[in-house]
């Protein structure tokens, strides 16, 4: 028994009916993938609506690890799904500084995607296309991250 698949676009329909596309999938919530009908061997591409993705995305959780150094006077707060930490002189600045570096890492892993799948870190990609989905939100991230 063969499995269902969705209707694939070829390339040179895909770039005919782009906005057509785009509209299916973000306002309608279609899955669309295109395919290179030239390369049998070619990967195909998915466009997907936001929306789509962040349910997907939704049930993700992070589970922030807190310590505090009373002789320094520092919290550390790590977040093991993204092996990530932020620092500071109360848990707001901690918290504050881990979404900094959330931020900054989700930029880098996103510049070079092939590199971080290659080096031991394919399990942050989800976690990392949260994070772009939520953006600048600061709070948002904030609660993403558990802190």
């Amino acid at each position: 028994m063969q499995g269902v698949r969705a209707m694939e676009y070829p390339i040179y329909e895909a770039k005919k009916n782009l906005s057509y596309i785009l509209h299916e999938a973000g306002e309608h919530l279609k899955l669309l993938p295109i395919k290179n009908a030239q390369r049998h061997d070619a990967t195909r591409i998915w466009v997907v609506g936001e929306p789509v993705i962040e349910t997907i995305l939704e049930g993700l959780r992070c589970t922030p690890e807190w310590e505090e150094d009373g002789e320094q006077g520092l919290w550390t707060v790590y977040i093991p799904e993204l092996d990530i930490w932020g620092q500071g002189k109360t848990r707001a600045a901690a918290a504050d500084d881990l979404v900094t570096a959330a931020l900054d890492y989700a930029a880098v892993y996103a510049e070079d995607v092939p590199f971080y799948l290659q080096v031991g870190r394919k399990h942050h990609l989800p976690y990392i296309w949260r994070l772009l989905l939520l953006g600048k939100e600061r709070e948002k991230v904030k609660e993403f991250l558990g802190v």
